[in-house]
C-alpha cells in the first residue's frame, strides 16, 4: 500500500499503479476530483483518493501499513513529513521531493547551521536512506529552487519513543533550541521557567546525561538529545 499526497494530474501515481502498487491518493484541489475519478474508473482494484488537507487525515482514513510517495507542496513538505512520522504508527517509510533546503534540515549534522530542533525531532523517528539532487531544469517551466529526492525509514522498534516519550522530547528539544545563542542550560531554563521543572531540575538532567551545560544545543549528537531525553522521561 502506498498514500500518495498531492496527486495532481496523476503522473506519478499512474506509474505507481503500473508497478503493482495499491494507492491511495491525497488531495486538496477540488478542480483535480475529475482527474483522480478517471483514474480510480480504470484502476478500481488498486486505486482509491481522499480530497481534503494531509494534516487532516486521520489513522482510521489510511492502510494499517504503509509507504508514503509524494512531490510535496514546498511550503509544507516539512511539516507534512514530520507530522505524518509522529501521527501514523503505520507508516514505514516516505520516499518525497522537497525543496533542496528542507532536505538540508532534514540530513544535517550537528554544529551546521541547518540542524536544529526539526531535524533531532525528526531523526528520533526515521532515518535518511538515501538521497538524489533534482535540477530545476528537469522541470518545465523551470522554478527558482533547487530539489531533493529523500527517502526516510521508520526507526527500529527498539530505537522509537512511547507516545509518552515523545511528548516529553518534543518539550526538552524546543526548549534546547529556543534561545540558538544561548547555552543549552541558558536556553532550557529561558523556555522551561514557567514549567514543573526548576533551574536545579534541568542542571541535575543535563549532569545525568553527561552533557555540559555550558555547551549550545546545536552541538549536540542525536545520541546524546536521546540520553537528555531519556533523564526527563524518567
Amino acid at each position: 500500500p502506498v498514500v500518495e499526497i498531492g496527486p495532481g494530474i496523476g503522473t506519478l501515481t499512474e506509474a505507481l499503479l503500473a508497478s503493482g502498487a495499491d494507492v491511495l491518493a491525497v488531495e486538496v484541489d477540488e478542480s483535480l476530483k475529475p482527474v483522480l475519478s478517471d483514474i480510480r474508473d480504470r484502476y478500481s482494484q488498486q486505486f482509491r483518493y481522499l480530497m481534503t488537507d494531509a494534516l487532516l487525515l486521520l489513522p482510521h482514513d489510511l492502510p494499517e501499513q504503509f509507504d508514503l510517495v509524494a512531490n510535496l507542496p514546498y511550503s509544507l513538505a516539512a511539516t507534512i513529513i514530520l507530522d505524518a512520522f509522529q501521527r501514523f504508527a503505520g507508516l514505514r517509510s516516505a520516499t518525497v521531493m522537497v525543496q533542496r533546503e528542507v532536505a538540508g534540515r532534514i540530513m544535517a549534522t550537528e554544529g551546521s547551521k541547518e540542524y536544529g530542533a526539526y531535524t533531532v525531532k525528526l531523526a528520533l523517528l526515521a532515518t535518511v536512506k538515501g538521497s538524489f539532487a533534482v535540477s530545476s531544469n528537469s522541470f518545465l517551466p523551470p522554478p527558482r529552487v533547487e530539489s531533493t529526492v529523500l527517502r526516510l525509514e521508520r526507526n527500529a522498534p527498539e530505537d522509537s519513543l512511547s507516545a509518552e516519550s515523545w511528548q516529553q522530547a518534543r518539550v526538552v528539544i524546543d526548549a534546547a533550541f529556543a534561545t540558538r545563542r544561548k547555552t543549552i542550560r541558558n536556553s532550557m531554563r529561558i523556555a522551561l521557567a514557567n514549567s514543573e521543572w526548576s533551574p536545579e531540575t534541568i542542571d541535575q538532567a543535563l549532569a545525568q546525561a553527561s552533557i555540559d551545560g555550558s555547551r549550545r544545543a546545536e552541538s549536540l549528537s542525536l545520541a546524546e538529545f536521546r540520553r537528555l531525553v531519556g533523564v526527563f522521561s524518567c
